[in-house]
């Protein structure tokens, strides 16, 4: 390998060339590897039909995972205010209590 290889050697010499003809044919093979292909009704049919059924899926998945959220967050609401109503009637029955020893002391005193 060339070390120390400068640009300004090479002057206007071309370092690439083409075979002779490259050119002549070259707009048809063109035109041939880029030429669209009619696609058929039934590939175009089988295509629709797949996007379809993956759109139906992705909304019938969309729809559990909204629910199961739902539900979710349904028990854990319930939980709490099962725990809320349990921590309030205790409270109540503790009030009640006091009452009960209060007029208890009350009536013995007097």
């Amino acid at each position: 390998m060339i070390k120390d290889f400068e640009l300004d050697g090479i002057g206007r010499q071309k370092p690439f060339s083409v075979p002779d003809g490259y050119f002549d044919s070259f707009q048809q093979k063109m035109d041939k590897n880029t030429a669209t292909s009619k696609v058929s009704f039934h590939y175009k049919k089988q295509l629709y039909w797949s996007v379809a059924a993956t759109i139906v899926l992705v909304a019938i998945a969309g729809t559990i995972v909204v629910n199961l959220l739902k539900g979710t967050n349904n028990n854990i609401s319930h939980k709490a205010e099962v725990e809320y109503e349990d921590a309030i009637e205790q409270l109540l029955q503790e009030e009640a209590s006091l009452y009960v020893i209060e007029d208890y002391i009350l009536a013995d005193s007097e």
